[in-house]
Parts: C-alpha cells; structure tokens; sequence
C-alpha cells in the first residue's frame, strides 16, 4: 500500500470538478406554468489530506451559484 503526502498546492488540491449528466425535468411556476428545467450533476475530487471537505463543499456551493447566475 503506498501512501503520498498532501498537496500543498492549491492547483493540485482540488484534482477534478467533472459533469456527469444533464436531466431535464417539468417545474411547475405559480401552480399554472410548466416549464422545462435542465440539471446537470457535477462532482468534485479533492485531496482530503490537505483540505477539510467543508470548504470544498462551500467552494462547488459558490461555482454552483455562479453557474445558476449565467
């Protein structure tokens, strides 16, 4: 078994943030319009030897709120 010391570096702490798949769904506004949705599910790879997992959740919160604001 080979164990590898923490990433230091911001660049290699957060290894991969990956789509996985677009799903569309019907979203009812108001209870009288029907509108179509996109969602598309992202995850995020990270060293968590050199991270806690709460920033990294609070960082993919952020990328998701500015992606919903586009």
């Amino acid at each position: 078994l080979r164990t590898y010391p923490p990433s230091v570096s911001k660049d290699i702490v957060i290894k991969q943030i990956s789509p996985s798949r677009l799903e569309v769904r019907l979203k009812y506004k108001d209870g009288l319009d029907i509108n179509e949705s996109s969602f598309i599910y992202l995850s995020l790879t990270f060293d968590h030897r050199a991270l806690d997992g709460v920033p990294a959740a609070n960082f993919l919160d952020s990328l998701i709120r500015n992606i919903e604001s586009i």
